[in-house]
């Protein structure tokens, strides 16, 4: 998160930001206050911002000060824009923004930051949403996923969304057949 020698660690119930010295010990830097939920991935943006995936359904996103300490912590569940249940959440940054995925869909920030909607091609090529966790990108638009087929048949492929109308290009099917 762009402050050298910190670093947070996913716990079975929260997150703890510690500072690595030169000796190899740790100083703790502090808890995040009011987060009890396994953390399952985090992820390090610029600008001393993290976000953690859980396995309650809930996005945290968390802004450091310069000192490695939490300035806020945001919780993006069921109130701020993710499905009811979502259950498991796994994290891809992009380029430019950070996708937030569960079954159901796949899920960006809003423009003013406070809550997440569905990302209009994951959308429009995947309505009933990504099957399966994880999904991979490429940080240049490309994402790697499977999907559930309307016929029980499950599909990997590449959504494609660099251009002006993305587009889904499914793998060879050998690679869903142990499924």
């Amino acid at each position: 998160a762009e402050i050298p020698g910190v670093m947070a660690i996913g716990m079975l119930r929260g997150i703890e930001l510690v500072r690595l010295n030169s000796d190899d010990t740790v100083t703790p830097l502090g808890v995040a206050d009011g987060l009890d939920d396994e953390i399952t991935l985090i992820v390090a943006l610029p600008q001393r911002t993290l976000w953690a995936g859980t396995t309650a359904g809930a996005a945290i996103r968390l802004r450091l000060n310069p000192d490695g300490s939490i300035a806020d912590l945001t919780r993006f569940d069921a109130t701020r824009g993710l499905p009811p249940g979502a259950g498991w959440v796994n994290l891809t940054a992009t380029a430019d923004r950070m996708l937030v995925a569960v079954r159901e869909g796949v899920f960006q920030l809003s423009h003013d930051g406070e809550k997440l909607i569905p990302h209009p091609a994951f959308a429009e090529h995947h309505p009933a949403g990504v099957n399966t966790l994880p999904f991979d990108s490429d940080r240049a638009g490309r994402f790697w996923f499977q999907i559930a087929r309307p016929d029980g048949r499950y599909e990997t492929g590449c959504l494609d969304t660099r251009a002006p109308h993305p587009t889904w290009t499914p793998l060879d099917p050998a690679i869903d057949e142990a499924l």
